[in-house]
């Protein structure tokens, strides 16, 4: 299989000529570039593969963890004086496990049926054939593959890892991770649609989801307290959220997108051209006709949708990983903690109207700084 140019029409409506001036024409790599970009944005609109957020812990992406501590066990003293202080070593820690984020496929973009749709229902474009003297023939759907498909997967696939920048738009239909819980958005446009979710100042990207994909909790030693030290045993956790993290997405908002060009002299919008079934019904021949734009925007969206579903080294998925497989996706993942606590022992007397007060109590509370115990990350894995 190989890379062929389509046929384009061209006709001059401003020309002097008899009917103006019209021809048939190979397409420029310009005219093969932009349609290459309307794949990518039509598969946008409705990809194969699909992440979401889940609140039920449902998820079949991997665990992400948060863990924290809280104070040490609450100890007594005598009846007559404060216990001692028992160390650090007794501190408890809370664990809380995240299984939100969950990958689904669309099979329908590449089972049977929709290869038969590309290859026998549905027109092609036109090329010549040279190894048959220039003779008029469909290109053969791998070399639609080859000529739109498979170049306009690998540049999308290749340029995963620069969401952000000033072309994010080019590349809607990615998810990715965006931590903060204040990040505003500088598009107003997008911030209307997500006005208490930011995603950290980047124009064509919106948060997906309102409920998060990881909380990062610490503990706060500011918040624990004396007066609530409790019975022999007990725990005080005193926590805050560090970062929110939620699913992203990169979003081109103009859905009437176009990237088939209309020529400034001609007026004529540059499509290939197709068979047109009994276009000379007299005859019984098929004549020659141009794409219309929504004909082969739907043809290169299920186009893409069989390449990027069903071929190997086109497909893609999304994993929450720490080692080196695969693309990172948005914001590293971090849960923090205080690592090596420092010592708060803190007393109470908990019955101090009594005519015999003998409540002594006291616990151990954690001071420190909180820092990275574990990263992961969402990430893009070609396969």
């Amino acid at each position: 299989m190989a890379f062929r140019r389509p046929l384009k029409y061209n006709q001059n409506k401003n020309s002097t000529s008899a009917g103006g001036d019209a021809k048939f024409q190979l397409m420029s790599n310009e005219d093969i570039d932009r349609i290459r970009q309307q794949a990518i944005f039509e598969l946008s609109k409705n990809p194969v593969y699909d992440l979401r957020v889940t609140i039920h812990g449902d998820g079949n992406l991997d665990t992400i963890s948060d863990t924290r501590i809280t104070s040490a066990a609450a100890v007594s003293g005598t009846a007559s004086s404060f216990p001692s202080d028992p160390g650090t070593a007794l501190f408890g820690t809370v664990n809380t496990n995240y299984k939100r984020l969950r990958d689904s496929t669309d099979s329908c973009g590449f089972d049977s049926n929709a290869y038969l749709y590309l290859a026998d229902t549905a027109p092609r474009p036109l090329c010549l054939d040279s190894d048959r003297g220039q003779i008029l023939m469909e290109m053969p759907l791998q070399d639609v593959f080859d000529t739109f498909i498979r170049p306009a997967l690998d540049s999308f696939y290749a340029d995963v890892t620069n969401i952000g920048d000033s072309n994010n738009y080019m590349r809607p239909g990615l998810y990715l991770i965006g931590g903060g819980t204040n990040a505003l958005h500088t598009d107003a446009s997008v911030a209307s649609r997500n006005p208490a979710f930011g995603v950290d100042s980047v124009v064509f990207q919106e948060v997906d989801s309102a409920d998060v994909v990881f909380a990062d909790t610490v503990a706060n030693p500011g918040a624990f307290a004396a007066g609530a030290i409790g019975t022999v045993g007990s725990f005080q956790d005193a926590a805050t959220t560090s970062t929110n993290y939620y699913l992203q997405r990169t979003i081109n908002p103009d859905s009437g997108t176009e990237y088939f060009t209309q020529d400034s002299i001609s007026g004529n919008v540059v499509l290939p051209l197709k068979y047109e079934e009994n276009a000379q019904k007299a005859y019984g021949h098929p004549g020659l006709k141009q794409f219309s734009r929504n004909e082969f925007k739907d043809y290169l969206q299920r186009a893409m949708r069989f390449v990027s579903g069903g071929e190997t080294n086109y497909r893609h998925y999304y994993i929450i990983d720490s080692g080196a497989t695969g693309s990172i996706m948005g914001s590293a993942i971090v849960n923090t903690e205080i690592v090596s606590p420092g010592s708060n022992f803190q007393t109470r007397l908990a019955d101090p109207g009594a005519s015999d007060p003998n409540d002594y109590r006291g616990q151990e509370f954690p001071t420190g700084t909180p820092s990275a115990v574990n990263t992961q990350y969402l990430k893009f894995v070609r396969h």
